[in-house]
């Protein structure tokens, strides 16, 4: 008798309570023990802003040597809370706005630290951005740029240093330009003051050194508009009163919050590099996926306070991974750790790292176990996170503490080459559906329809990821992309992930690949993610297989390695690709790098191979031999 497996469905059970603004993840983490560290730099002096954030009231309670503390900036919750209470009072002396946009261009740090928590005190939309994209010369990110300041329109920008002044003054200029109205020139041509008609408020971590820039207290929009963070923040005339250094006195705008206000947006890749999609993250989002994130840590027994945890961060803080972990840390009273990410010192103290972001495989976190030059006995933890929204896997409590928890995933059983990313959380629901052989959703048109349902697939089986959470966004920005957002017969509203993923028997979720990066053949489809990792581990070099179109094949296979390896044949790849997906297919050819006129991988801004750029660079190289077998298209 043939048994039924189970569908892929999971339901994490009913949501944990949150907060009601996202201030109040700060504060519950200032409740726990306001002496407990928060902040530790590694790169900043000790005394760096102690005028603003002042001395602690009791000594820092931090897991750092005391050899080496004063030798680094340590704050606790109770300075991070005055100097963000007294950053606020600073953006109400120059009259900023209410629900306003922050727009920062500057690195990991304690300044970014306070304009995050400031935000959140204050109720503004925070968007970060890197200091190397402010500062290309690029086309296309010089495009994306002015879309961010048109889009947008910043009411305070955040920058490293006078250079990028410059650059921002340009931007907002070319900005008003494009987006001013009959109004605006008439204003222009009068000399009315500014075409755009707008509050802007400049803030430069270093001095300001030239005076035409400087803007005084209350003027906000001024001919001069930008105060430094150094100086005009840090040591303000007139001075900071007691009302402005305390939290407790600006808690009127927590209580402004609410549900649907944007709290953050980030960026994924667009259709181009002028128009990426926009992800807002609301205060709901943000909120459930902080408690999603920690409702299955173990409560402590007798009102006994948990031990402190401490968590390093390397992502750049433009991801959305670099702002949710923070704010995990925060609000169970975690200190926050930042560090030059080019220090060559090996980590001696992890004990566990969060790897999220890609294809997590078996070889994938040797390399980075190799990287960092850690032992067996730290845990590494393949998790899964999109910039649409976190929270929605984890694993439950005690899944790392078995006696086989160390090695490359914490003693998990990987599928294939691929590491599980957990189950479904409290608050979640999740599910796999169908997959045509196209590579397709099954019946997608019709499913979209409200009397249909999505097909869900029997475990085991692959498909695309769809996730039920308050911790997703409803939506991307100005309504792009709506199809990949639906609501079911239950009035549940759902996201399709884009990813294509398994759920096993245990209930486990094993993210294998992209549903936009499968290879559609004549002959049916196949995910590149398992054929890269088998040859990455066996041939101990970096592949990238991309589909080029053919009008005989439909889109034939071609392997791009980083190198081919001394005594390995391209017959060997085209042998070992062929033992991954059948003889039924047919390999295009396995090309170097070096061959294709690169020097290495063109990369997007967070390391992600551009397939895309990838595949016409192929094409372009094949079109200049004999691909009479293979007749590319394009």
């Amino acid at each position: 008798m043939t048994q039924t497996l189970p569908p892929s469905e999971l339901d994490g059970g009913p949501p944990p309570p949150h907060g009601d603004s996202v201030w109040s993840i700060y504060q519950h983490g200032i409740d726990i023990d306001p002496s407990r560290a928060a902040l530790i730099s590694l790169y900043q002096p000790a005394n760096h802003l102690e005028a603003l954030v002042g001395k602690p009231s009791s000594p820092v309670k931090s897991t750092v040597d005391p050899k080496y503390q004063d030798s680094m900036l340590i704050w606790s919750f109770d300075q991070m809370a005055r100097g963000t209470a007294r950053l606020g009072a600073i953006l109400d002396r120059y009259n900023v706005p209410a629900d306003s946009t922050i727009l920062t261009f500057i690195p990991h740090g304690a300044e970014w630290s306070l304009v995050m928590w400031t935000a959140a005190l204050k109720c503004h939309t925070l968007v970060c951005r890197t200091v190397q994209l402010l500062h290309s010369d690029l086309p296309e990110d010089e495009e994306l740029m002015g879309y961010y300041f048109r889009r947008l329109r910043p009411a305070v920008v955040v920058v490293e240093d006078e250079a990028s002044v410059e650059i921002v003054e340009k931007l907002r200029l070319e900005a008003a330009v494009a987006t001013a109205t009959p109004a605006d020139s008439e204003a222009s041509e009068s000399g009315n003051g500014n075409t755009s008609n707008s509050f802007f408020l400049g803030i430069c971590l270093s001095p300001l050194t030239n005076p035409a820039r400087r803007a005084s207290s209350g003027n906000g929009g001024n001919d001069g508009n930008w105060i430094s963070f150094a100086t005009d923040i840090a040591s303000p005339q007139p001075p900071f009163t007691n009302q402005e250094s305390s939290i407790s006195s600006q808690q009127r705008t927590v209580r402004e919050d609410r549900p649907d206000r944007i709290s953050n947006i980030f960026f994924t890749s667009g259709t181009s590099a002028s128009q990426p999609k926009g992800v807002p993250r609301t205060t709901r989002n943000v909120c459930a996926a902080v408690t999603s994130h920690t409702a299955w840590s173990a409560p402590s027994p007798g009102g006994v306070k948990r031990p402190q945890t401490t968590g390093l961060i390397f992502a750049a803080n433009m991801m959305a991974l670099s702002m949710t972990s923070p704010l995990i840390q925060w609000h169970v009273g975690g200190a926050v750790v930042i560090a030059r990410v080019s220090s060559p010192k090996k980590i001696r103290s992890v004990r566990g790292v969060f790897v999220s972001g890609e294809i997590i495989t078996v070889g994938y976190l040797e390399r980075l176990r190799e990287l960092l030059g850690v032992g067996a006995e730290v845990v590494f933890v393949a998790g899964f996170g999109m910039t649409e929204g976190v929270g929605g896997l984890g694993y439950p409590p005690g899944t790392f503490l078995k006696k086989d928890g160390g090695g490359a995933g914490g003693g998990l059983k990987p599928l294939g080459d691929v590491m599980p990313v957990g189950t479904a959380t409290p608050g979640s629901r999740v599910k796999v559906v169908d997959v045509d052989k196209e590579g397709n959703l099954q019946a997608a048109a019709a499913a979209a329809a409200a009397d249909k349902e999505w097909e869900v697939v029997p475990r085991g089986k692959q498909g695309e990821l769809h996730i039920s959470s308050e911790a997703y966004i409803d939506g991307y920005l100005d309504g792009f992309a709506q199809q990949m957002f639906y609501t079911d017969k239950e009035g549940r509203k759902w996201f399709r992930t884009g990813d294509l993923a398994v759920i096993d028997e245990k209930g486990m979720v094993f993210v294998v690949g992209r549903m936009k990066d499968v290879v559609k053949s004549s002959v049916g489809f196949f995910n590149p993610t398992a054929i890269e990792a088998f040859l990455a581990r066996h041939l101990s070099v970096e592949a990238c297989v991309i589909g080029i179109p053919s009008p005989m094949h439909g889109e034939m296979p071609y392997v791009i390695l980083d190198r081919l390896p001394e005594n390995v044949t391209a017959i060997d790849v085209n042998e070992m690709f062929l033992q991954m997906v059948g003889s039924g297919f047919s390999l295009g050819e396995v090309v170097t790098l070096e061959e294709l006129g690169l020097d290495g991988w063109p990369l997007t801004i967070t390391g992600k191979v551009r397939r895309h750029q990838l595949q016409k660079i192929a094409v372009a190289y094949f079109k200049t031999k004999d691909t009479s077998g293979y007749a590319l298209d394009g």
